[in-house]
């Protein structure tokens, strides 16, 4: 069997929370990185886990701003449970956002 592109991207999508889990473990980190890595794209997740909250609303800043392998730009940051959680205002979701762009330029430049 040929894997094609959709292939590829959904086992990517479906597999690296299991795999990230894994490693991480594996490697002795602490159990509050493999948490994250097992849980960030999970509906149901400790809101009480700070770096947790933190992960997910990156992921969902760099999904609106079309940055991975999945894309959303109908997602309102400002409006989701992680902004709320973390205290953000729309100008600190705004400044999250620019400081994403900045470090891609960044990126860029190197």
């Amino acid at each position: 069997m040929r894997l094609n592109h959709e292939m590829i991207h959904q086992a990517l999508t479906d597999l690296h929370t299991e795999y990230g889990y894994s490693l991480l473990k594996h490697w002795n980190f602490p159990e509050v990185y493999f948490q994250v890595a097992q849980e960030h794209h999970r509906g149901n997740y400790h809101s009480k886990n700070d770096l947790l909250v933190i992960i997910r609303m990156a992921n969902q800043t760099c999904r609106k701003m079309g940055i991975g392998l999945v894309s959303d730009s109908t997602i309102i940051l400002a409006a989701t449970p992680e902004a709320a959680l973390l205290g953000l205002s729309e100008i600190a979701v705004a400044e999250l956002q620019i400081k994403i762009e900045d470090s891609l330029l960044l990126a860029d430049m190197e």
